[in-house]
């Protein structure tokens, strides 16, 4: 039998409300800021019984705080040892995902295209098992196969006759064929531009590499953590003539105790792409990258769901858009994101002025840019010719890269076409098939709803 909190009156407290009480955060991981707040619970009914024994004390702390006395005892233990702290937060990433990198999830997502060339509909089912056989060699349970499907932006979609299908997103696939087409404009034209493709990696110590846009302590494997905040960024651009003259840009950061977790910035990147790359690069060029956040910032700022309804409404008038003032704040962001297109980037502006043109990438087409083949094939360099009891150093990355020759690139770009003419051929087979299939678009089934083959 324990004593009600001062909040309930003197009294008795049953059983059965005790272990009510001690369900209020039961299995959820204390922050300091809580613990604080428990411990000062407890030394207030200290201070307010100072004969009453420990035990007593402690159940009254743990009922006012919903929790168990085994979690108010750890508590009281870690204040003894001055090391009240929070628990380390969780990353939300599956321990498997560093295993499944770019080119894996493209091959993901050409095997499921490839159904479709096979005159079968492809389910999770049939690619659960399609992804245990090489290359891939992917071993995951279902749910974790669905996460990564939804990841590349596949949905299951219901057919006429109720069976569930995977099928990726309409703005992925207009993405792509745009990209495919205005590539394909450019090679075929009287006069073809130079293609000149732009990409960046980060090369930790021990010569693990990783995109920029993505450098977060949850892609990297558990074995490549050691000292995993210090590394080199790497920006360079190159073509069918190799790497663009005085375009090699290297620097470090990240820090053994703090992490910056931006390994380029918008503004460190316009600086490069204005006076390193742009002067250096044949005239009227066509710059290929990717979408990564510090390549797109917009030349005009645009209103955020939390920007006031005032500043809405000025930037609407500001750019001739017709709306009206009556309208919620949230159909007025819609009207905003509707003209997005519209807005250009800053880099695109640059490009321009310097007579050369932008063509960007499809999100989760990475693989369509050659130059991640030269990373791969900098990453073999360099662990060809390193002492692994040493960390990388700048030095090192050079040399690596001075040995990646004219021929290297242009094997990396044929590569690089035979895989966007794949895409052409899987994309006219999809257009076929669907022409065929009377699909219930709104019908979008649940994720765990997946049928087989």
């Amino acid at each position: 039998m324990v004593m009600r909190s001062s909040a309930e009156g003197p009294g008795l407290i049953s059983p059965g409300k005790e272990e009510a009480a001690d369900k209020k955060l039961s299995g959820k991981h204390l922050k300091s800021q809580t613990k604080h707040v428990i411990l000062n619970i407890y030394n207030y009914f200290r201070s307010q019984d100072k004969e009453a024994s420990e035990t007593d004390i402690s159940k009254k702390t743990a009922i006012a705080s919903g929790i168990s006395l085994q979690t108010l005892n750890r508590i009281k233990q870690e204040d003894k040892e001055g090391v009240v702290k929070s628990p380390p937060l969780k990353t939300g990433v599956s321990s498997w995902l560093p295993v499944v990198d770019d080119y894996a999830r493209a091959h993901i997502r050409q095997e499921i295209l490839s159904f479709y060339e096979r005159s079968k509909f492809p389910s999770l089912k049939a690619l659960s098992i399609r992804v245990k056989e090489p290359p891939l060699n992917l071993t995951c349970s279902w749910t974790t196969l669905n996460k990564l499907v939804k990841q590349i932006r596949f949905r299951n979609r219901k057919l006429e006759n109720g069976r569930v299908v995977l099928m990726e997103k309409d703005e992925v696939i207009a993405a792509r064929n745009r990209y495919l087409r205005l590539i394909a404009e450019i090679r075929k034209s009287s006069n073809p531009k130079p293609e000149i493709y732009i990409g960046e990696v980060c090369v930790y110590p021990n010569r693990y590499m990783a995109k920029c846009c993505t450098v977060d302590d949850t892609t990297l494997d558990p074995t490549q953590k050691l000292k995993r905040r210090v590394r080199f960024t790497i920006v360079y651009a190159g073509g069918k003539d190799g790497f663009v003259p005085g375009s090699f840009f290297i620097f470090k950061s990240g820090t053994a105790l703090k992490e910056t977790h931006e390994s380029m910035t918008q503004e460190c990147f316009q600086s490069w792409f204005q006076t390193q790359l742009l002067p250096n690069i044949p005239a009227n060029s066509v710059i290929v990258m990717d979408n990564s956040p510090y390549h797109s910032q917009f030349s005009i700022k645009m209103p955020a769901l939390n920007s006031n309804k005032s500043e809405i409404l000025q930037w609407l008038r500001e750019h001739n858009i017709a709306h009206e003032t009556s309208h919620t704040k949230y159909e007025l962001i819609d009207l905003v994101r509707k003209h997005k297109s519209k807005l250009v980037h800053v880099i695109d502006q640059m490009a321009r002025d310097a007579g050369h043109e932008v063509l960007r990438i499809p999100m989760f087409h990475c693989h369509l840019n050659p130059i991640e083949l030269i990373w791969a094939l900098l990453r073999s360099k360099l662990e060809e010719n390193s002492n692994t009891k040493r960390n990388c150093r700048a030095e090192e990355i050079k040399y690596a890269l001075e040995r990646i020759t004219k021929e290297d690139w242009k094997r990396c770009l044929y590569h690089a076409k035979q895989v966007e003419d794949e895409y052409r051929r899987k994309d006219r087979v999809f257009d076929y098939v669907m022409e065929r299939v009377n699909t219930s678009m709104g019908g979008e089934s649940s994720d765990s709803d997946s049928s087989g083959e």
